[in-house]
């Protein structure tokens, strides 16, 4: 009642009214006059339609978000009055401010809402771009929270297939684009890009030769319009046939952009057009993704190369292992990546962490005289592959007594619980040891 003495005074005349026609007073003008605040609101269980309050004490606004206080500010705003007698609907929506005010005026006093979490803040890049000088190798990284192991894969070519497309409709010259993928990175290299484009020409169409040219071959006003448009003369203007129509046209010089201009744009688009089977959005409304995207490293050569997507802006930093001393390290450059992550326990290369689990399984298998059946396990091991950065194989074992269950059920509980790979005598028996993947030292 003391802050909000409006809606006070309008549920004090419900509830009077209630008195005196001696129906029963609803819980939520009981509850108002003893100052506690609305909670959730629900049909009553009892006979008699009335405005009801759970037990939750919460104030009006933090009972926003929890979603109680829904059907009142519906009720308020004449959308529904379901569960509501018609004598406290008339008395709320006749004395009440509008709800908008309401929740300012409350906003203002009592600041943001519980759990509430500001919205990021849109980056630009500042212009100009600095300009590269010599030929060099891209380094684009995409530093995720963990995604399904499926996911890195299609992502992997999903980021190849745009970022080839995307140069090739361009006239930067560059060498290959090779991609590679863990759990938390997607991480792109273009060798021997070119720091400048080469300059072009390009025809721009004009009017019809009807209209650019008089009955007596003089240009008219729209070709010379045209012509000082295009930085040309008018004697300099050229015909072509476009769609069995003949037109004036200009051919006009098209200076070659500069490598950093074009990679900068270029590489952002990559990022906003990332999409999974099941994409999920986070504090950030401009992306979407099959799980958040939290860094983005860009090198050209050993200069930082400045892109920006949403709240996203590029650095020469990358984040290694979350346990490493020091989660967040600088990139000197972009040639010679996979062994600046290797020396992190990083392996980029999913065909190399591929190698490691099974060498190292089959190895750990050898020293109890068992094996894994490689063949028979390529889809787990291909799943363990895209769960760790840096595969460590480890050998556990069990009690034999479980062996005297169905192979069908030690093996499920292994390859679907816990990603385990069975070890098998040579004949293909179980054995009670399993190979288990860490994920680093």
């Amino acid at each position: 009642p003391g802050q909000f003495p409006q809606l006070a005074a309008v549920l004090s005349a419900a509830k009077a009214e209630q008195i005196e026609a001696k129906q029963p007073v609803p819980m939520g003008l009981q509850s108002a006059q003893k100052g506690v605040g609305v909670g959730h609101l629900h049909r009553p269980p009892v006979a008699g339609r009335a405005l009801a309050v759970g037990q939750k004490h919460h104030d009006l606004w933090d009972a926003v978000p929890i979603g109680g206080g829904e059907q009142l500010f519906r009720l308020l705003q004449g959308r529904s009055t379901r569960g509501v007698s018609t004598p406290v609907v008339g008395q709320l929506r006749s004395g009440v401010q509008p709800v908008e005010e309401l929740l300012a005026v409350v906003a203002a006093q009592r600041g943001p809402r519980r759990g509430a979490v500001p919205p990021p803040v849109r980056v630009r890049l500042r212009a100009p771009l600095r300009a590269a000088r010599e030929p060099a190798t891209v380094l684009f990284e995409i530093g995720t929270e963990e995604m399904p192991p499926a996911e890195v894969a299609r992502t992997v070519d999903a980021v190849r297939d745009a970022l080839t497309a995307k140069l090739d409709a361009t006239r930067l010259g560059h060498g290959d684009v090779r991609v590679y993928g863990t759990p938390r990175r997607i991480v792109a290299l273009v060798d021997d890009v070119q720091p400048v484009e080469p300059d072009a020409e390009r025809q721009v169409r004009g009017p019809r030769v009807s209209a650019a040219f008089d009955d007596d071959g003089r240009p008219t006003k729209a070709a010379e319009g045209f012509a000082r448009g295009q930085g040309v003369g008018v004697a300099e203007l050229v015909r072509v046939e476009f769609n069995g129509v003949e037109h004036v046209a200009a051919v006009v010089g098209d200076h070659g952009r500069n490598a950093i201009e074009v990679l900068s744009g270029l590489l952002a688009e990559v990022v906003s057009g990332l999409r999974s089977e099941k994409n999920m959005r986070w504090n950030d409304d401009e992306l979407s993704f099959t799980r958040p995207i939290r860094w983005l490293t860009a090198l050209l050569g050993q200069t930082g190369l400045p892109v920006a997507v949403s709240s996203l802006r590029s650095s020469t930093n990358t984040r290694v292992h979350r346990t490493a001393l020091t989660p967040v390290v600088s990139v000197p450059s972009a040639d010679g990546y996979l062994d600046f992550l290797a020396s992190h326990d990083i392996v980029a290369d999913a065909a190399v962490r591929r190698a490691q689990i099974v060498q190292g399984a089959q190895s750990l298998a050898a020293e109890v005289g068992g094996v894994i059946d490689v063949e028979g396990e390529l889809a787990l091991i291909d799943e363990i592959t895209n769960l760790v950065e840096s595969p460590h194989p480890l050998r556990g074992n069990f009690a034999e007594r479980y062996l005297e269950l169905p192979p069908q059920i030690l093996t499920t509980v292994m390859r679907k619980h816990q990603r385990y790979l069975p070890i098998r005598s040579a004949d293909g028996a179980l054995l009670p040891h399993f190979v288990a993947v860490a994920n680093g030292s």
